[in-house]
């Protein structure tokens, strides 16, 4: 009977906090989005969290002639989705999935002239581990069983996060820990560095501990704060420099005694080679999710080996731990692997990929039994609860319509605003427009239904709709709405809010009355709804381009300029619902009988706008 062959692949991007892996994205309080020293630490707007320059969670999803389904997850977001249905689907459909060499080198030597790291690796990445996922699910096998079989017992785990005697408490071997302040600040902040890292020393004298830079430092920054700690004794000093930076040979010659590793966000065989003919790393770090997947990753060790240079994956999971347990250099004690602690608190340890996987593996004591890794492909069940968004659908999301340019497919003409006078968690405000809406009496059942909802699928409905969804006919002007978002922003910020949220206040904040029925039932989405807005109210955790995507992924309509808005707005209807009318000027200029919505003067138009602007920027004051 011929193997099974590959007939679709399929792309999703996971909108949720904290699932699928994406450490930029967390919900706020979470250690990991904390000040970090980062790449970006330079930049004030950006050095407070790593959310504030994130991308988002990639899916892959790919389907065998017998109907078994191979799954995995990663980087890349929307970009990637157009990459693997514009480019990388083409050499997959009707193959083998056996033939995972042929297709990673297909697919690196196919993007050499546009790819070859970053972005378009990663996204190879998660295509070869849905492959091997899906050769394991056919098989019936586990993929270390593939790869070379158990080389040990079991698996030792050090944990990463800020609380390496938490890491100790929990049976870990060792803690790595996040270094706080970088270059930019200063001789105070590597005081303050020296200060923390001998705070953690506190968990015992022989208890490892190492320290993640996140490519953060300089070369003469990186000696002298590595010299300073000489007496704290690290167990390594973790990416120090970016992948690409000259610099490695010079600390290895200053502080040879002094164990340097890095890898995590370099890619394929040819930029390991480059870190290993320095013969300055001493462990090499690559992701199994980024530097080209599982085919690559065999490579990458095989070549590691030829210079005797242990690997040790980061992150990435059961994706890692299967090629850990199978691989004879992937130890330097027992098998040393990553769990990141993923509670915001830093003090437990919670799922890598979140909710994502119903039945993902977890150390117990700091260590996991072989046994544990016996289900078929990486023993990853999809969590039927958390919400996928179709790229596909992102991409091309009305049949009708041809796909554009690339540059084209997250655009949605959405308005993003940053108040730095409000507290961090509502930092952010993120307002589109769309008209010929085409499901809102869905979005009216959905919002009524997903307030009755219990456990993770009325979480997850009430995150997917956790927007202030505005009938557009009442709305004057783009100030209009941008008033009552900050008058119910400030309600909410000094807990003063009449209703359940800071959305549902937006609505209370347009309205003439006090009365919340009759709010909702005016500026709310209502079965007639044609045209609306949509606002969002978050923090930095929350990328625009995942607020766009989730926004057109759940208003079936089409996005517009906002001066679309002049041929939207129901002047009457304002006129009523603030009770204008009467106004002499208005009366004046409106005079000679009924006026159609869109032949209100112009000058009755300003002075109405006005007057609902005022009144709403009062009505806090008046309520």
């Amino acid at each position: 009977m011929p193997f099974p062959t590959i007939t679709e692949v399929k792309t999703f991007v996971v909108p949720g906090e904290g699932e699928g892996g994406d450490y930029h994205s967390q919900k706020a309080g979470h250690w990991i989005i904390g000040q970090i020293s980062n790449p970006m630490s330079r930049y004030e707007q950006y050095k407070a969290s790593r959310v504030s320059w994130g991308i988002n969670v990639l899916g892959r999803q790919i389907t065998a002639s017998d109907g078994s389904v191979g799954f995995a997850t990663g980087m890349g977001g929307p970009p990637s989705c157009w990459l693997v249905e514009q480019h990388f689907k083409r050499f997959l459909l009707g193959v083998d999935p056996r033939d995972t060499s042929i297709l990673s080198d297909q697919m690196l030597r196919a993007s050499m002239y546009y790819g070859r790291k970053g972005l378009v690796v990663a996204t190879i990445s998660v295509v070869d581990l849905a492959l091997w996922d899906l050769v394991g699910k056919i098989r019936k096998e586990p993929v270390y069983k593939m790869i070379g079989g158990r080389t040990r017992d079991h698996l030792s785990f050090y944990c990463t996060g800020p609380l390496p005697a938490e890491a100790k408490r929990l049976g870990f071997w060792g803690g790595k820990v996040p270094l706080t302040w970088g270059p930019a600040d200063g001789a105070e902040g590597m005081r303050k560095n020296y200060e923390e890292l001998k705070k953690h020393r506190e968990s015992g004298p022989d208890f490892p501990i190492m320290v993640d830079c996140y490519m953060s430092l300089t070369v003469q920054y990186a000696i002298e704060l590595a010299t300073m700690c000489l007496p704290l004794n690290i167990t390594w000093w973790e990416e120090v420099l970016h992948p690409d930076a000259e610099g490695y040979e010079k600390l290895k010659a200053a502080l040879p005694q002094l164990k340097w590793t890095t890898g995590e966000h370099e890619y394929t065989r040819y930029g390991f080679k480059k870190l290993l003919d320095t013969k300055s790393i001493d462990i090499l770090q690559p992701d199994i999710m980024w530097c080209g997947g599982l085919t690559e990753l065999l490579r990458i060790t095989a070549l590691a080996s030829a210079y005797d240079v242990d690997v040790v994956c980061h992150g990435s999971g059961p994706y890692s731990y299967h090629f850990a347990v199978s691989q004879s250099n992937t130890p330097f004690t027992e098998a040393s692997q990553i769990i990141i602690c993923n509670a915001p608190d830093g003090k437990s340890v919670k799922p890598v990929f979140g909710n994502l996987f119903l039945n993902e593996v977890m150390p117990v004591n700091g260590r996991i039994e072989i046994e544990k890794f016996d289900a078929p492909g990486f023993g990853l069940e999809l969590n039927p609860a958390i919400r996928l968004i179709d790229g596909a659908k992102l991409l091309n999301p009305d049949p009708e319509k041809p796909l554009g340019q690339a540059g084209q497919l997250l655009i949605i003409m959405m308005l993003s605003s940053r108040y730095n006078f409000f507290p961090l968690q509502l930092s952010q405000v993120h307002i589109a427009l769309f008209t010929n809406v085409r499901n809102a009496p869905e979005l009216r059942s959905r919002l009524i239904k997903a307030s009755t909802m219990e456990g993770q699928e009325g979480e997850n409905e009430r995150e997917a709709l956790n927007f202030a969804f505005v009938d557009a006919a009442p709305i004057t002007s783009l100030l209009h709405l941008q008033t009552a978002i900050q008058q119910a922003t400030l309600a909410s910020t000094d807990g003063s809010l009449r209703t359940k949220t800071v959305h549902s206040e937006i609505l209370w904040a347009l309205n003439n009355s006090n009365n919340i029925t009759e709010s909702i039932k005016r500026f709310g989405v209502s079965d007639s709804t044609k045209s609306l807005f949509a606002v969002r109210v978050c923090g930095p955790e929350f990328a625009a381009g995942a607020v766009s995507m989730s926004m057109k992924a759940t208003i079936q309509g089409d996005a517009v300029p906002f001066e679309t808005l002049s041929q939207i707005t129901d002047w009457p209807l304002v006129c009523k619902y603030y009770k204008v009318s009467g106004d002499p000027a208005v009366a004046e200029l409106t005079k000679g009988g009924k006026q159609e919505p869109k032949r209100f003067p112009e000058a009755a138009k300003s002075i109405i706008n006005e007057i609902v602007v005022s009144s709403v920027a009062m009505k806090n004051v008046m309520a």
